[in-house]
């Protein structure tokens, strides 16, 4: 099960940004492997709470957190995501690590992708690929993970991620959307353009409306994870729509006809076939989702399903006396 943030800190979820980095403060100074070297238990304690401060930190992380809790957050945000844009470096260096465990803590414990540090104690294993997830290493500059150049001189704007929930009525008719992102200089209003047919799952690139770098000024892009949201009738398999629709008993045997509303708000009567079996379904092509470039549409299925009689009068229940003398 996943653990608590707020637990790992030992604060409240309504604590300040104050509250929760003296919090983390006193924790990283407790578990730091300088003071702990060797001691595997001190060191999963470290990477948990580095995790822990890089969500509740963040604005817009830790208002994901607060609403999706911790199994949901972690569904949506990879460990790389987690510590996109948190600066280490600045944060160590703010806290006096750096002098107090020697040199440049950071470059020390986690830059280099498999260097590890050494102290006055000897051999430390504890470096940042190992225990934040084979990332690649910090390379110099705030947040910045990759193997870009390091250094003010040759960092290279930053990336940024968000996920965007969307109905299943939008990713079939597209539709814009307003929405606001933290840019590391503030919030920021943007208009996304979400085209027909876009699959759960899939980012769109948004140029220059990713996260402001420090040293160059200048932002990187913004990629935005769709993810389509159920919908309380229809079911998207592939491209295809499924939805289930309740057909007489007698419609299903003798043949019928059924009137549904598509998910674009279209009214279509289809016909039932005599002797339909339950569960079986009628199709209607190209009412599913719409395909991407060269995909074809997908199909609208129907699903029958038999609507059994609950209750029967005494003239309902002679005649399925009567059908049951037959054999059926």
């Amino acid at each position: 099960m996943t653990e608590d943030y707020y637990s790992l800190l030992g604060v409240n979820k309504t604590a300040t940004k104050d509250e929760i980095k003296a919090a983390f403060r006193k924790l990283a100074m407790k578990y730091h492997p300088d003071k702990n070297s060797g001691d595997k238990a001190a060191e999963e304690k470290f990477k948990k709470i580095n995790e822990a401060y890089a969500v509740l930190s963040n604005d817009e992380k830790r208002k994901q957190y607060d609403m999706f809790g911790a199994e949901g957050f972690s569904k949506r945000y990879t460990q790389e995501d987690i510590f996109r844009g948190f600066d280490f470096n600045g944060i160590f260096k703010e806290f006096g690590f750096g002098n107090m465990f020697g040199g440049d803590i950071f470059s020390g414990m986690f830059g280099g992708g498999q260097k590890k540090r050494r102290s006055s104690r000897g051999s430390n294993p504890f470096n940042f690929e190992t225990n934040f997830g084979n990332q690649g290493g910090f390379n110099g500059h705030p947040g910045g993970f990759g193997n870009g150049p390091s250094g003010p001189s040759g960092s290279s704007p930053q990336v940024a991620e968000t996920d965007l929930h969307i109905s299943l009525e939008d990713a079939v008719m597209g539709i814009k959307k307003r929405v606001s992102i933290d840019t590391g200089g503030g919030a920021e209003t943007i208009e996304i353009t979400i085209p027909r047919g876009i699959e759960s799952g899939k980012k769109l690139r948004l140029k220059g409306k990713g996260t402001l770098d420090p040293y160059t000024q200048q932002r990187g892009d913004l990629f935005c994870k769709i993810i389509i949201d159920p919908h309380r009738i229809f079911t998207l398999k592939g491209n295809d729509l499924i939805v289930d629709v309740e057909v007489k008993l007698t419609d299903m045997i003798l043949g019928g006809k059924v009137r549904i509303t598509t998910i674009d708000n279209q009214e279509i009567e289809l016909k039932v076939p005599p002797h339909s079996k339950n569960n079986s379904m009628l199709r209607v092509k190209g009412k599913g989702m719409p395909g991407l470039k060269d995909k074809p549409d997908g199909n609208l299925l129907i699903r029958l399903q038999a609507k059994l009689p609950t209750t029967l009068d005494e003239n309902q229940e002679q005649l399925f006396r009567q059908l049951a003398d037959t054999g059926i």
